[in-house]
């Protein structure tokens, strides 16, 4: 599937995303990478990207990467997130990975 493609499908179920214009890098059941690039619009007023952004595409990784390894009969509901900050002065990139074995019933 396209970049394109995956960001469109994206920002139509979840328009806020639009908002961060994400790059997927990789996509692929238990994994993902995403990117976004620093611009006017994710940068506050120390001109560093701002929480919210970085928010964002911490979701969209999760949220993206949690829907492609799930079988389709599951359903997943978020119950946190935590987003550590290296660094925030150009674009930023995004992992999701799960690191533990998981069984679906």
């Amino acid at each position: 599937m396209s970049d394109i493609y995956r960001y469109l499908l994206t920002v139509r179920i979840a328009p806020y995303f639009s908002t961060i214009k994400p790059q997927f890098l990789e996509l692929k059941p238990g994994y993902t990478e995403v990117a976004i690039k620093k611009r006017r619009k994710v940068t506050n007023h120390i001109n560093t990207v701002h929480a919210i952004a970085m928010c964002n595409m911490a979701e969209l990784a999760g949220g993206i990467m949690t829907d492609v390894s799930v079988p389709t009969k599951c359903r997943w509901i978020p119950v946190g997130m935590t987003v550590e900050v290296k660094d925030t002065a150009g674009n930023l990139f995004f992992r999701a990975e799960i690191t533990m074995n998981v069984r679906f019933a």
